[in-house]
């Protein structure tokens, strides 16, 4: 018998995301771990479609935390979360836009 090997989907890969954020927020306050990763993909560098889906995804965990921290009553942490996510997606924003001016210059597109 064989193994059936499968390759995520970029949804996949979004939850699988999504998810460590998710077992990594327990607790008080922000774990280490997770601010570090934070901290990584908002540091690091920003000029492919293989950012943008790390600024979508890790945007999508920081609101799915900030949720469950709403439901908990901790509105601190939940706000810290939720400014997180929003900065992931302006850098996401940011980088869809510069990606279509490059798109555009490189097709020889003017301005009429």
């Amino acid at each position: 018998m064989t193994d059936q090997i499968s390759i995520p989907t970029l949804p996949d890969l979004m939850r699988g995301i999504e998810r460590w954020m998710e077992a990594q927020a327990t607790g008080d306050g922000i774990p280490g771990e997770l601010q570090a990763e934070v901290d990584r993909v908002l540091d690091g560098p920003a000029g492919n479609v293989d950012h943008l889906f790390t600024f979508l995804a890790f945007a999508r965990g920081c609101h799915t935390v900030a949720e469950e921290r709403r439901q908990r009553d901790d509105w601190a942490n939940a706000l810290c979360y939720h400014h997180f996510g929003q900065i992931m997606i302006e850098h996401a924003v940011n980088l869809l836009a510069r990606l279509a001016a490059e798109d555009i210059r490189r097709i020889g597109e003017t301005r009429h």
